[in-house]
């Protein structure tokens, strides 16, 4: 069973989705922009019971505290990580989706004695100069208007990255573009405060100084394909997965796909 409840920390409240069953030590899951916990709730269906399961709504999405500060990846962990610990939560496994990469690699090199094993779906695994390209590109508001612009703005930009054929669409396709664009709406004008944390995070130092095992996952029509490879390329000894048909939700159309390889993975780490 997935229940929802509130952490406290010193800037607000951190909504998050958690399963208590299984043993170990859990896996922590961390979202896109600007979706919020609900994407994990397949995964976390396909993964229940093998090991505790939380995934949070990271600063400034779904239901936790909204912030005016300036948005960088140091300043989420920093919440994010208050939030693991006063879950009572000591060590971990972490998932990260595209914004959620950025901030589970900046966890692992801020408590590296803490974060056991790194999932990275989607990296954004691009030079600081191409990251500043896609801030000016992507990092844009979306003004809440009488004439509803924001709904038909939302919807676009979700379809896109759904990237929904004329044939048959991916699994559970209609439900994913529903909850993405809800998720997007209820970030309101300001949905794009995650982009521009990771436009101006230097992901590609911050792996540099990972330590703890990776595991590279990505669908190949994940707009984020082409960083995965080059991700996959500068760390050849870390496992790299690419579905054939998934895209950017990945991990929502195909929960039943990407489960036993996140358990496999954390298996092979417990069997070292």
């Amino acid at each position: 069973m997935i229940r929802k409840a509130y952490v406290d920390t010193r800037g607000g409240q951190i909504h998050f989705r958690r399963c208590e069953a299984g043993s170990g030590a859990p896996l922590v899951f961390f979202h896109m922009t600007a979706a919020s916990s609900a994407a994990y709730e397949g995964l976390m269906l396909q993964l229940e019971g093998n090991r505790p399961l939380v995934a949070f709504d990271t600063v400034n999405y779904g239901g936790s505290f909204r912030t005016t500060r300036e948005p960088t990846i140091a300043y989420i962990t920093e919440v994010m990580l208050e939030a693991i610990t006063n879950l009572g939560i000591d060590r971990f496994h972490t998932f990260g989706h595209h914004t959620g990469v950025s901030i589970q690699a900046e966890m692992v090199v801020s408590a590296p004695e803490r974060v056991l094993s790194t999932i990275m779906n989607g990296p954004t695994y691009a030079t600081p100069e191409h990251m500043a390209q896609f801030k000016d590109l992507l990092a844009r508001p979306n003004p809440l208007s009488v004439k509803g612009t924001q709904f038909i703005w939302a919807w676009s930009r979700t379809k896109d990255n759904a990237a929904v054929p004329m044939g048959t669409p991916a699994p559970h396709a209609a439900q994913i573009m529903n909850r993405d664009t809800v998720d997007m709406l209820r970030a309101g004008e300001n949905w794009h405060w995650g982009y521009r944390a990771v436009f101006t995070h230097d992901l590609i130092a911050t792996m540099n100084r990972v330590r703890c095992p990776i595991f590279l996952v990505c669908g190949r029509h994940d707009l984020a394909f082409p960083h995965h490879e080059a991700a996959a390329a500068a760390f050849p000894k870390a496992p790299s997965y690419v579905h054939e048909e998934g895209g950017v939700y990945y991990a929502e159309s195909h929960p039943e796909d990407l489960a036993p390889r996140i358990e496999a993975f954390i298996a092979s780490l417990q069997a070292k």
